[in-house]
Parts: structure tokens; C-alpha cells; sequence
């Protein structure tokens, strides 16, 4: 009977490391871009192999007069996949606090640029400017082709790479007097002073020619990144409004031109006549 029951154990110890070898696995695809997550991870797994094995040859260990050391190793070893499962837990809630602090920043952590409202705030200043010298204003968005095949094909860190290298050229391409930053989810933006659609048309062109120039496609085959590009003339109105108004309209041009087949430059609609000011 006390075989038996010690058995009956092991195997519950043993479906326990399984378990705990699973999510090491899970993990490990999850994290698969974070080389020093996932050699901690692998590392875990391994020693949960290692702790399974000693498991299995364990069974049969409580036989009469084998004391109870057997009854001991079984404490012992269940705790090795419970201290697993919270390493790993541990591992995660860092992860999402991680993630978490990222998204509260106004900062984009890949390419550290405003994101879209600190952006829009900065960009607000600058079409005051244009305003008092009557001069043009364009909102420009821009992109990579196809990102997520990119990702798919070379992993997390070449999408991110590609991103860096293209907020890297389009904040040196512009001058200081004209604020970049964050449109979207992978889609760096700029407000262009004193430029109009067909101004900002050759300086789109310009900012795509040193892209494909300056940085390389991660597929490695001699192109350089293909971008698309977005461009919507800022109208008259309350500062925020209309420039809320052009980065969606920037964002549906870039959406067009990518949807067309890329590498292209796409415009949106000029905006509606209006007051500058309110009565």
C-alpha cells in the first residue's frame, strides 16, 4: 500500500513538471525575440527535464525498509515545478509592468519619439508659427511596407530595427522647425512648416529616396526599406482640431497608398473651408 501511494505521487509530482515544462515552452515561443529572456526560460525548461527524469527513476523507491527518505525526495522534488511556475509568473508580471510603463510614457520606446498627443501638442506651437507668418502647413505619415511580413519572416527585432532606421532618417531629412513624432503604431509622422501639398509631395519623395538609401531591408537582398507615405494639408480652425484632423487624414493617405501596392505617396482631400477663429 505505502508503494502504491508513494508512487501514486510521483506521478502527480511528475504531471506537475510537465506542466511546468509546458509554460517554460510557452514562454519561450512567447519571448522568443528576447535572447536573454529566453536563454532563462530554455534554462528553466531544461531543469525541469533534469527534475523529471530524477522523478521517473525514483518510482518504486518506498519498498519495504527503504526508510523514508523516499517519502522526503517526493517534498523535495514537487517543489522544483512549483519554484518554476513562479519564476515564470514572476518573469511575466514584469514583462506587462514593463509594458505598461511603456505605453504610460509619451515617448515611443522603439524610436523614442512623442507619441501622437505629446506630438500633436508640440506640432500645435508650430502651426501657431505658421499662422502668424501665413504660411502653409502639411501633415506627412509615413511607414514600412508590409511590416507585419517583415515580422513574420525575421522576427520582432528586425520589424523594430526598421523602424528605428526610418524615425533615425525622417527626423535628420527635416529641418528643427518642423516636429515629429508618433502617428500611430509603427507610423512615425512630421508636420511640415511652410510647405504645401506640392511642396510636401517632393519632400515626401525626397524622405522615400533616403530611406530605400540609408537603410537596409532586413530581407537582406540589395533593396533598400520601401515606405509609403501619407500627406494632408493642415486647414483653418482651432489649432488641436485641425491637426487632429490632418494625422487622420495623413493616416487614411498612407492607408491608400499601402493598400495600392506601396511605395507610393498618397494624399487626403484638402479640408473644408473654415474661420481660423471662433466668432
Amino acid at each position: 500500500m505505502s508503494a502504491f501511494l508513494h508512487d501514486a505521487l510521483r506521478g502527480l509530482v511528475l504531471v506537475g513538471g510537465l506542466i511546468a515544462f509546458g509554460v517554460a515552452l510557452r514562454a519561450a515561443y512567447a519571448w522568443r525575440d528576447e535572447r536573454e529572456r529566453v536563454g532563462l526560460v530554455m534554462a528553466l525548461a531544461l531543469l525541469m527535464l533534469l527534475g523529471m527524469g530524477l522523478n521517473l527513476a525514483a518510482f518504486g523507491a518506498a519498498r519495504p525498509g527503504a526508510g523514508w527518505t523516499g517519502w522526503l525526495r517526493i517534498a523535495t522534488d514537487a517543489a522544483l515545478p512549483v519554484l518554476v511556475l513562479l519564476l515564470l509568473q514572476a518573469m511575466r508580471r514584469r514583462v506587462l509592468a514593463a509594458e505598461r510603463a511603456a505605453l504610460a510614457s509619451p515617448f515611443d520606446p522603439v524610436t523614442d519619439l512623442a507619441r501622437r498627443p505629446l506630438f500633436l501638442r508640440h506640432a500645435a506651437t508650430t502651426l501657431a508659427l505658421c499662422r502668424q507668418t501665413r504660411v502653409p502647413a502639411t501633415m506627412l505619415a509615413v511607414a514600412i511596407d508590409d511590416p507585419a511580413a517583415l515580422e513574420a519572416a525575421h522576427g520582432k527585432e528586425a520589424r523594430r530595427a526598421a523602424l528605428r532606421g526610418l524615425a533615425g532618417v525622417l527626423a535628420d531629412a527635416l529641418g528643427p522647425a518642423d516636429p515629429t513624432g508618433m502617428l500611430a503604431e509603427d507610423v512615425p509622422g512630421a508636420l511640415l512648416a511652410g510647405q504645401d501639398i506640392v511642396a510636401a509631395r517632393a519632400t515626401a519623395a525626397r524622405l522615400s529616396a533616403l530611406v530605400r538609401e540609408q537603410v537596409a531591408d532586413p530581407r537582406m537582398d540589395g533593396r533598400g526599406l520601401g515606405v509609403s507615405i501619407g500627406l494632408a494639408a493642415v486647414g483653418d480652425g482651432a489649432e488641436q482640431a485641425v491637426l487632429e484632423e490632418a494625422a487622420s487624414g495623413a493616416l487614411r493617405a498612407l492607408a491608400g497608398a499601402q493598400a495600392a501596392g506601396g511605395a507610393a505617396i498618397g494624399e487626403a482631400p484638402a479640408p473644408p473651408p473654415r474661420r481660423a477663429t471662433a466668432p
